[in-house]
Order: structure tokens, then sequence, then C-alpha cells
């Protein structure tokens, strides 16, 4: 067992002592765009289209119910829960 252990050791200390390669700045962006698209994405499409709705609330003068307008058209079974001007 101490010796599986000072393996493992030794093995983590080599990849701490190592400088930063391509293949780490690869794996990085690689990570990076799939947080992006599996969390933020539909994120984005929500408030762009809360926004739509934001637009035709404030050209109609009906900026008091801009909130009731939009849980009246959900997108993904939500209303607008930001602040207006996040729309805005």
């Amino acid at each position: 067992m101490e010796k599986l252990r000072a393996r493992c050791s030794s093995f983590v200390n080599r990849i701490n002592n190592a400088p930063l390669g391509r293949l780490d700045w690869i794996l990085l962006a690689v990570m990076a765009v799939f947080m992006f698209v599996t969390m933020f994405y539909g994120d984005l499409i929500i408030i762009y289209n809360h926004s739509l709705t934001f637009l035709d609330s404030f050209f109609s003068f009906d900026m008091a119910n801009f909130y009731t307008n939009s849980l009246e058209r959900p997108y993904y079974g939500f209303g607008a829960v930001y602040y207006w001007t996040v729309y805005a």
C-alpha cells in the first residue's frame, strides 16, 4: 500500500511541476466551450426571447404589465425573472 501511495505521489508531483503545454490549453478551450454550450447558452436564449417581449411591451406602451406579458408567453416554462434592465 505504501508503494502505491509513493508512486501516486510521485506521479502527481511530476504533473504539478510540468510546464503548461499546448495540450493543456486545448483541453482548457474544449472545456470552456463545453461549459458555455451546456450552461450559458440556454440562459442567453431565454433572455433574448424575453427581451423581445420587453420590446413588445415597450412599443405598445404597456411597460407596467411586462412581467404579466412574459407569463402569457413563457419560454421553457418560465416568465421573465430578472429586473427589466437586463432585457432592455
